[in-house]
Order: C-alpha cells, then sequence, then structure tokens
C-alpha cells in the first residue's frame, strides 16, 4: 500500500523506487500484489502515461493513514532513550523565515543533534503531501480544509520610516490620511494600489514608488531614508534596527498558523517543533504573540 501511494504522489515508478530505496522491479511486484488483494486493478499503466483507477483513488486515504502510523510508529520507536534521527521538513514565508524559524530550527538541533533539518522558504503555498512536506507555517487563515492546522501566534506589522526621512518631512504624521504625499516602498505580493487602514476607520490609497520581491531589501530601502514601508514589529527589532526605524502606525495584527497533514498524533519531530516555536513566539517585546 505504501509502494502503490509513492507511485501515485510521485507518478512514476521510478522515482518511487528512487525514494523508498527499492527496485522498480519490487514496486511493480508489490502492487500487483496488492491488485490480487483488492481484485481490481489500482493503476493503468502505458509507455507514456500512468493513471489511478476509481479502486485506486478509494483506497489511496487509507495508504496515507498507513504511512503515518507506519512513520509515527517508528519515530516513536526510535525516540526512546536516543535522539530523533529523522528528517523534518518545514516550509515558511520568506518573512519570517530567517527571523523566527531559522532560529527555532537551531534550537531544536541542540536538543535534537541528529535531526536532519530541511527549510523551504517560498511566500507561495506548497503542497504538502507532493513536496514530502512535515509542517507549514503560513500568516493569515489557509484555504486548505484537510490538514491539520494550530493557531500559534500573531503577526503584528507597522508602518515604518527612518528619522532621516521623518525630518525630511516634518516629523511622524498625526493622521494616516497625510502619508498620501509620501513616497512608499512595497513587497510585489502587496498589488497595487496598497490601502492602508488604521483603527477601523481612517484609511489612505498609496501607489508605491519602489518594490521589491525581498522583504530585507525593503528594509535596507527604508533604512536609506527612501519611504515608508509595511513591516513586521518583529523583523525590525531581530536587525536591531529600532533606533534608526519609527513605528508610524500599526496597520494589522494577522494570526500565525501552523499546519501538517498527519491525521492521527503527529511525530515526535512535528510536536517537538511546535513546541520549541510556541516558546520562542512568547517574547516580551510586543512584536510577536503567541496564541
Amino acid at each position: 500500500m505504501i509502494s502503490f501511494l509513492e507511485v501515485v504522489e510521485c507518478k512514476s515508478f521510478t522515482h518511487a523506487a528512487d525514494v523508498m530505496g527499492l527496485t522498480k522491479s519490487a514496486i511493480s511486484h508489490a502492487i500487483k500484489r496488492l491488485e490480487n488483494d483488492v481484485g481490481q486493478k489500482l493503476l493503468l499503466r502505458s509507455t507514456r502515461s500512468l493513471s489511478i483507477t476509481d479502486a485506486g483513488t478509494r483506497i489511496l486515504p487509507h495508504c496515507r493513514q498507513l504511512r503515518e502510523t507506519y512513520a509515527l510508529t517508528l519515530s516513536d520507536l526510535q525516540s526512546m532513550g536516543r535522539d530523533i534521527t529523522d528528517t523534518l521538513t518545514v516550509t515558511v514565508p520568506d518573512a519570517l523565515s530567517q527571523t523566527i524559524i531559522v532560529p527555532v530550527l537551531a534550537r531544536l538541533r541542540k536538543r535534537h543533534p541528529h535531526l536532519s533539518l530541511r527549510l523551504i522558504s517560498d511566500d507561495q503555498p506548497l503542497k504538502l503531501i507532493d513536496q514530502k512536506i512535515d509542517i507549514a507555517i503560513r500568516v493569515g487563515a489557509p484555504k486548505s480544509q484537510t490538514a491539520m492546522v494550530r493557531r500559534i501566534g500573531t503577526l503584528h506589522e507597522h508602518l515604518y520610516a527612518s528619522k532621516s526621512y521623518l525630518n525630511e518631512k516634518g516629523g511622524v504624521p498625526d493622521q494616516i490620511a497625510q502619508l498620501q504625499t509620501w513616497n512608499h516602498i512595497a513587497n510585489d505580493w502587496q498589488g497595487m494600489p496598497i490601502r492602508y487602514r488604521f483603527n477601523e476607520g481612517e484609511a489612505v490609497e498609496v501607489r508605491p514608488d519602489i518594490r521589491c520581491n525581498s522583504l530585507f531589501d525593503i528594509v535596507a530601502c527604508v533604512r536609506l531614508g527612501l519611504g515608508v514601508a509595511l513591516l513586521p514589529a518583529h523583523t525590525v527589532n531581530w536587525l536591531d534596527s529600532h533606533d534608526e526605524l519609527v513605528s508610524l502606525f500599526q496597520i494589522s495584527a494577522t494570526p500565525i498558523y501552523a499546519m501538517h497533514q498527519y491525521q492521527a498524533k503527529a511525530p515526535l519531530k512535528v510536536r517537538h517543533f511546535l513546541d520549541e516555536l510556541t516558546q520562542f513566539l512568547r517574547q516580551p517585546d510586543g512584536s510577536l504573540s503567541a496564541d
């Protein structure tokens, strides 16, 4: 059943064999035995294509549950009296990668030095099963209804400007609407134009003069006095930039979620990671808050 699941997810007998460390012939024989057991064809193969039958689709959830149970069993047994030796794969938006997840993984690695780590920084939500991801960190409510979702904290974002730019503009504005004529720096994903709302009432719509696809490039532009930008408060604190950057308005407080596909109890590596992450988010500076 696990061999069948790997073939379906890899869309290839050859790739599935590589993943499982088996020969292609062994994978083929395993699926033939499974088809004999259920009495129906599960896969339709040709020289160029591979498709799954209705019967194959029906047993897929059971195959995933079996693989999860097997992985959980190994994880628990391997942890008895010794360190975790599995691989933990995490995906996270770029804005949270260096400032949150890397420090958390460093703490986790110190506790479990034989745990292998794989970090994927990507602003696009990746498919957990296809990418073999153990846990995904999302800012804002995830759309997936099949994964196990846990709210772990809140991300606070402010509009920041450098002290030099504020001196040029005559100081911190009294109302957010005054920012209409200021220069703005934004990330590509923020769209055009951008609408910032303050205190559920006051709002301003702006068109950025500078766009970057990297959070840290945006921070660099703000530091150089090129304009105003929406930045995570924890990033400014992490970079020790709070002495040169000034918060003008707090714009948003967005929930942070962790999600995984383990329907049963998650493996130890995932549980330990979530524990470390929750502890890390409990910081006294107010830039992040844990739930």
